[in-house]
């Protein structure tokens, strides 16, 4: 059972976010972590990520650069296996981020009911 899904919202969450510019990172294949990652303008919704998923993050945002030399904020949460359910939903056995259909189903409406 994923940690995460064990809170509907943040499910839902953690889902729209991977269909945007969040990512999963996978050192072994095993294991992973979300990685979230936005420009100095958009801080604020960072922090307010950052403030959902704290109890799965070491680090609070780091302020850094891309790779064009702009400032941007990123943090990552912890690496644990269950995050395997969304790279399974997000990404090809080589890694790359691919929206399967599947993916897309998840986001029938009636799975927003009762989110707690």
């Amino acid at each position: 059972m994923s940690l995460i899904n064990n809170n509907k919202l943040l499910h839902f969450i953690t889902i729209g976010c991977l269909l945007g510019d969040a990512s999963l990172q996978t050192f072994n294949g095993k294991t992973w972590r979300l990685r979230f990652l936005q420009s100095d303008q958009h801080k604020d919704y960072l922090f307010h990520l950052y403030d959902l998923y704290k109890p799965f993050v070491h680090s609070p945002p780091k302020l850094g650069q891309d790779k064009q030399g702009n400032k941007c904020w990123s943090f990552n949460t912890i690496t644990f296996p269950e995050l395997d359910y969304y790279a399974n939903l997000f990404y090809t056995k080589k890694g790359s981020k691919f929206i399967k259909k599947v993916s897309l189903d998840i986001l029938n409406p009636q799975n927003f009911n009762d989110l707690s």
